[in-house]
Parts: C-alpha cells; sequence; structure tokens
C-alpha cells in the first residue's frame, strides 16, 4: 500500500513537494524479509558463539573400575607421576595427551576408559591379579 503525506521542507524530486511513504515497509524491504534476515544473522551469531564457547570447555577424564587394588604410572602434560588406590578413581586430565599402565595388585578385576569429551577413545580390562591395563590417547 502506498500512502502520499504531505512532510514539510522535503522533496523526492524538483518538482514535487511530497514523500512518498510505503506503508509497513523499511527503506522499501517488507516486513518479512527484514525478519528472515535477523532470524538468519541470529542463527549465525550463536552458533559461532556456540562453536568458540564448546572449544574451551573440551575435557578428557579417566575413569578406573576395580574391586580391588592398583596401582601404576599416569603421564600427562603436567609430567609423569605414580598413582595408586583402592577401588574406584576418576581423574580430569588437562593437556594434549595421556599415557596409562596401571597393574592390578589384588581383586578380581580392573577396567580403564579414557573419555574425551564424554566418548570413550580408549580402554582395557584385566580380570586377575598381576594383570596391566595400557591406555593413552593423543590429540591429533
Amino acid at each position: 500500500m502506498i500512502s502520499t503525506m504531505k512532510i514539510p521542507g522535503t522533496k523526492t524530486d524538483e518538482n514535487d513537494e511530497y514523500l512518498e511513504v510505503h506503508s509497513g515497509r523499511v527503506m522499501g524491504v517488507s516486513p518479512k524479509i527484514c525478519i528472515g534476515v535477523l532470524v538468519v544473522i541470529i542463527i549465525i551469531f550463536f552458533s559461532i558463539a556456540f562453536f568458540f564457547g564448546t572449544r574451551d570447555s573440551e575435557s578428557t577424564e579417566v575413569r578406573l573400575i576395580s574391586d580391588g587394588s592398583w596401582e601404576g604410572t599416569l603421564t600427562d602434560s603436567s609430567g609423569t607421576r605414580n598413582v595408586s588406590g583402592e577401588g574406584n578413581f576418576q581423574w580430569d586430565i588437562q593437556g594434549d595427551s595421556i599415557d596409562l599402565d596401571v597393574e592390578l595388585m589384588e581383586g578380581d578385576f580392573l577396567e580403564v576408559r579414557i573419555f574425551r569429551n564424554g566418548i570413550v577413545v580408549d580402554q582395557g580390562s584385566v580380570e586377575a591379579a598381576g594383570g596391566i591395563v595400557k591406555v593413552s590417547w593423543e590429540r591429533k
């Protein structure tokens, strides 16, 4: 719909003292198109924010499940250290790699899993004392 209204002091050309106003339009573009463009911009913005936001929240986790005692060595970006314990245990690991060697000292089973962002990337298990589980992960 085109309506004409008089706006003092404005001219659209040399002989015309009236400005044509397109009802419901922004610079000649329909509101539906404006809303559509705005929605696309918002979706792109949140997609980019989500992508960069999740990069910092990446996690590496080691879960050890056992009915007995265990000991071994854990190597990650902070160095190598001896680990030991009894029963279940969990480590949150920082860095780009992990190597873990664990021996079941007493008990009937030992299971070790490495999770990267909630997904198992390596696992191993033994079902007798004296068995050794070796698991590792490295960012590629």
